[in-house]
């Protein structure tokens, strides 16, 4: 006889068709977990959140509540439409992103946000202005400075300079990597305004998936950015976008990241989110879950990486992520607690929500915040967020 549903949990979630605030429950159905929800306007929605083992029920523990700085505005309609950040929120920063143009040199067939257009850039000087609001905020804090592509700027390396001037520590920037293979210049004036690593997008070791995910062939040009930070010292995490063409991929990402281990730090794994810009084609792919990234891993290494080297976010709710940290030795990865210093290794992956998996209490405990436009830090997955057809909740507000 089939197991009965049971409910783990209820929390609040959104309407994936109006983006209303709905009831929501976590319903365990067999081996998989389901958020659940019904909207009076638009009926009931059920999406996958949880697949196999570790099991949901034993990954994860409460967490004591961090304030975040700079809060004190009145909410009227509450978490999430006026996120900024606003009393109901229960984590500090921990990251933030700040947007430094919405041009790309792709056009992408999935860009959480929509990337590609012609617009102007903020000058310098607003650049300055989200710096100093970010520390009004709490801040110094972590900073990735994103876009669009943010090496399509000429003065990307005087953005790096200004923020390292004004206190902020540690600074990343998400990129492609189309420029850092073709400028190698570029690359060593990055490093020599202060840059610490960047985050490369980086979905497979065969052309397929690229072609697939990214509109042309691309693994050759990954190389070559790589090559160039290598010569510049400039570290490097590999982010993997993960749908199901490459989700059996993922030991042959770790084996490539393990041969450039002298340049590359890690992994972080994306399952691939419904929110921005995806094509009609992927509207209705097969939502990977996080278990089954730490599943594939296990499998693809051949038992060589366990999911018990695995643990969930320090930071952030215990459902948004993992982490694994580890030492190449004697070509075997072997896994360690806490950190074990420049030989370190790390493998870890992050499932953002969309409007179908999003759980207000998983965004409530948010780390990763982005500067939006008006000087307000915004949760990423709120930022992000879109309906069933692509208008977003805070993003070109």
């Amino acid at each position: 006889m089939e197991n009965k549903p049971v409910v783990l949990y209820e929390t609040e979630s959104l309407c994936p068709q109006c983006l209303d605030k709905v009831k929501a429950l976590a319903v365990r159905r067999g081996g998989s977990v389901y958020l659940e929800k019904l909207c009076g306007k638009h009926g009931t929605f059920s999406t996958v959140i949880w697949r196999g083992s570790p099991e949901i029920e034993s990954w994860g523990s409460e967490k004591m509540p961090a304030a975040p700085g700079g809060c004190g505005f009145e909410e009227s309609r509450g978490c999430p439409f006026e996120c900024g950040l606003c009393g109901e929120h229960k984590q500090s920063t921990c990251t933030m992103l700040l947007e430094v143009t919405k041009r790309c040199n792709l056009k992408c067939s999935i860009c959480f946000a929509d990337s590609g257009g012609m617009s102007v850039d903020p000058d310098l000087e607003r650049i300055r202005y989200f710096y100093r609001r970010a520390l009004e905020q709490g801040g110094p804090f972590n900073v990735q400075l994103s876009g669009g592509e943010p090496t399509v700027r000429d003065d990307l390396p005087e953005i790096i300079r200004m923020g390292r001037e004004l206190g902020f520590g540690f600074i990343q920037v998400n990129t492609n990597g189309l420029r850092l293979a073709e400028d190698e210049e570029y690359a060593g004036e990055l490093k020599a305004a202060g840059l610490d690593s960047i985050l490369l997008q980086f979905d497979g070791v065969n052309d397929d998936i690229y072609k697939k995910l990214r509109g042309r062939e691309l693994f050759d040009i990954k190389k070559r950015a790589i090559e160039n930070c290598r010569k510049h010292s400039i570290g490097i995490v590999l982010v993997p976008v993960i749908c199901e063409e490459n989700l059996n991929d993922t030991g042959r990402i770790i084996s490539f990241a393990l041969e450039n281990m002298d340049v590359v730090t890690g992994v972080n794994f994306q399952p691939m989110s419904f929110f921005g810009r995806y094509d009609e084609d992927m509207k209705y792919s097969r939502r990977i879950t996080l278990p089954e990234i730490m599943q594939s891993l296990e499998a693809e290494s051949g038992g060589r990486i366990s999911l018990s080297s695995f643990a969930p976010p320090s930071c952030g709710h215990s459902l948004c992520s993992f982490h694994g940290s580890f030492v190449y030795e004697g070509g075997e990865l072997k896994p360690v607690s806490g950190s074990a210093g420049s030989s370190a290794f790390s493998i870890s992956a992050m499932a953002f929500q969309d409007a179908w998996t999003v759980d207000l209490e998983r965004l409530r405990q948010c780390c990763m915040h982005v500067m939006s436009e008006d000087g307000k830090l915004i949760p990423f997955c709120a930022y992000n967020m879109t309906d069933i057809d692509s208008h977003y909740l805070y993003r070109r507000r």
